[in-house]
């Protein structure tokens, strides 16, 4: 196959985030695995939030520490996370409760059906009612 990654699955807008998973095949197709990765992009702009969006580094907070340091020593926000080895369905998005408003948890199946969890900051109330125009 060609290399390169692939958005396979249905992508989604919330609340300004543009949401999608990335599905990158081997390079070769006889043998080796997909990788995937969730990506959070700003609609308006393509690239990264001015702030963090993403538990990049799994502490179930989402800081300062979630930042990356880029080649040239220039700290940015992520655009994604890694989701491991194996193909990766939509990401399903679970609003926060109880002590955890503020965000949400972004469930991803993987290949083989293990669920990824990556934690991200809940942009806002979900939809509650919406027509359906024909």
């Amino acid at each position: 196959p060609v290399a390169g990654q692939r958005v396979i699955t249905d992508p989604g807008l919330l609340n300004g985030a543009f949401l999608t998973t990335l599905n990158t095949p081997p390079a070769d197709s006889c043998s080796g695995t997909f990788t995937s990765m969730l990506l959070e992009l700003n609609f308006k702009t393509g690239g990264a939030f001015a702030k963090p969006q993403i538990d990049i580094n799994g502490d179930n907070s989402i800081n300062a520490s979630d930042f990356i340091t880029l080649g040239n020593g220039t700290k940015t926000n992520p655009v994604g996370v890694g989701l491991g080895s194996g193909s990766s369905s939509k990401g399903t998005i679970v609003f926060g409760t109880g002590t955890n408003t503020g965000t949400a948890t972004i469930l991803v199946t993987m290949e083989g059906g293990n669920q990824n969890a990556t934690k991200a900051l809940d942009p806002g109330l979900p939809p509650i009612a919406w027509w359906q125009l024909e």
